[in-house]
């Protein structure tokens, strides 16, 4: 970062944290408002002496900010690092209270990028986010080309998280334009991939996705790339690529053997590849997999919805109906009707009831995911349809609707 950036974006910063005017601040510093205007958008720069002025005016002791500078820069690198790539959460926030005390009296852009990089990651709902980002826009004028790149990347990452999608992805994009190393180039890519795979564009999040991959590898972030191979196989498993999902399965779980990478991770993986299993109807395999799964990953796996309808299904498929109802059984009494997961947990829970009964929970499921738009649950439809021998219009009208979702939908 050049100091006219430094300078720049520090004056402006502190100049509305003070809500003092320009014209205010230049006649206590004795410039006009046009040179304070240009050195504040890093159009000019001005003398020692008058930058002196400037501090001065702004009660800040200009010799110490120059002595803290360097300082203050480094530091922000190194925390930066350490909240986008680690998830200890209890340790970043150790560090970020650290970071608050030493930096309170040079609230300097990266001290704003700090708690919009932390608070959109870890705690979106604070209040405080508002008016950091209000102050960063008003800033985005004398911004260096990285800070504007971390500001377009979190903010749209915050944005996705309220669910401004297009919002999201329009400032994510803004921020893959600005090409500044790799290791962030691989988080917007990431982002964006993420993004795209909640609008339900698969295709394009998987672009992203693998673009996001080959940045990490090439950084050596080993751990990111996995969390990108995750939200690869997901991208397989909505369209239907079943075979390369579960390749890509157990090549993640050859790579965690040789990582730190938490449980609840690992559980996904575990999951995932149960999940893909079921939809290929492999349930020997299955079965034979859920029972080798290691017990420090089964007890995270336990606390899991999507991991009990699995099981649920697997031993239903076996004709282990004790089992079925005993897993089922503490999730019948929290059901939510309006979640196409738990349609299915009813279904394989009341599977020995009367044909009419059950099938009232897949015509549920059928219209929630046609409500909800969320096709990549059909496949399971289409596998109980043929389970229950439903006529033979209902199979190809079914039929007809899967193959029309694998192949036009996301198109």
């Amino acid at each position: 970062m050049n100091n006219i950036d430094t300078y720049s974006s520090f004056i402006r910063l502190n100049r509305l944290d003070q809500n003092m005017s320009i014209s205010a601040l230049a006649q206590d510093c004795g410039i006009s408002n046009s040179q304070l205007s240009k050195i504040e958008r890093g159009l000019e720069t001005a003398s020692i002496v008058v930058y002196q002025k400037i501090f001065n005016a702004l009660n800040i002791d200009y010799n110490l900010y120059i002595k803290q500078k360097d300082l203050i820069n480094d530091t922000f690198e190194n925390l930066y690092r350490f909240i986008i790539f680690d998830d200890n959460i209890t340790e970043i926030k150790k560090r970020v209270v650290e970071f608050d005390r030493y930096f309170d009296d040079y609230k300097t852009v990266e001290y704003l990028l700090v708690h919009l990089i932390y608070y959109s990651a870890y705690d979106y709902t604070n209040n405080h986010i508002i008016k950091i980002i209000g102050l960063l826009k008003q800033l985005d004028d004398v911004l260096s080309n990285r800070q504007r790149q971390l500001f377009y990347d979190y903010y749209g990452g915050y944005l996705a998280l309220i669910h401004q999608l297009d919002k999201s992805i329009l400032y994510l994009e803004k921020a893959l334009l600005i090409q500044y190393n790799k290791d962030t180039m691989g988080m917007i890519n990431y982002h964006l991939g993420m993004t795209y795979f909640s609008k339900k564009e698969t295709i394009k999040a998987y672009r992203y996705l693998l673009e996001a991959k080959k940045f990490f590898v090439e950084t050596n972030n080993f751990k990111r790339s996995v969390y990108a191979d995750i939200m690869i196989i997901n991208s397989y498993i909505v369209n239907a690529d079943y075979k390369d999902a579960l390749k890509l399965s157990f090549d993640c779980l050859d790579k965690i053997k040789q990582l730190y990478i938490e449980d609840e991770m690992k559980a996904t993986i575990y999951n995932n590849i149960l999940w893909i299993y079921i939809l290929t109807e492999q349930f020997i395999q299955a079965k034979d997999f859920l029972d080798h799964i290691p017990l420090d990953i089964m007890h995270e796996l336990e606390k899991r919805r999507p991991f009990i309808l699995n099981t649920m299904i697997i031993y239903s498929e076996i004709d282990d109906e004790k089992n079925v109802k005993q897993i089922g059984k503490p999730l019948i009494s929290d059901i939510d009707k309006n979640e196409i997961r738990d349609c299915f947990i009813q279904y394989y829970y009341y599977y020995n009831s009367n044909k009419k009964e059950r099938m009232k929970y897949i015509n549920k499921a059928e219209h929630l995911i046609l409500k909800q738009k969320e096709y990549s649950w059909f496949r399971l439809i289409f596998m109980i349809m043929k389970k229950e021998c439903v006529t033979e219009k209902q199979y190809q009208e079914l039929n007809d609707l899967m193959y029309q979702y694998i192949f036009n939908h996301f198109d």
